[in-house]
């Protein structure tokens, strides 16, 4: 850590001199700083997207709703919540498509 001393005005002279610390003074500050970055913060505020999102394992059609919407919004937190709504869609239709075409062609209902 180091001190420096910063030259001061004759008015300023009969006054004790400024001392300035330089080093990890920033450092610790931002070690004690426990708040998450602003993108997290911003990926986990609500929005449309992440609402389709959970209510999607209920009703799976709010997946194919919110990639709709979600890729089609300006805002980066929408847009990855539009494309985990895509890939959820996508996994779905690929799982669910050859079970219900199996179940439709064999009779079972």
């Amino acid at each position: 850590m180091q001190q420096i001393q910063q030259p001061h005005s004759q008015s300023q002279q009969q006054q004790q001199p400024q001392t300035v610390i330089v080093g990890s003074v920033s450092n610790t500050a931002r070690m004690m700083d426990s708040s998450p970055p602003a993108d997290l913060d911003a990926l986990f505020s609500p929005n449309r997207c992440m609402a389709m999102f959970i209510i999607g394992f209920i009703l799976f059609p709010a997946w194919f709703i919110g990639a709709y919407v979600g890729l089609r919004s300006k805002l980066r937190p929408e847009r990855l919540w539009g494309y985990a709504n895509t890939l959820m869609a996508f996994f779905f239709t690929i799982i669910v498509a050859p079970v219900l075409i199996w179940a439709v062609a064999s009779e079972r209902w």
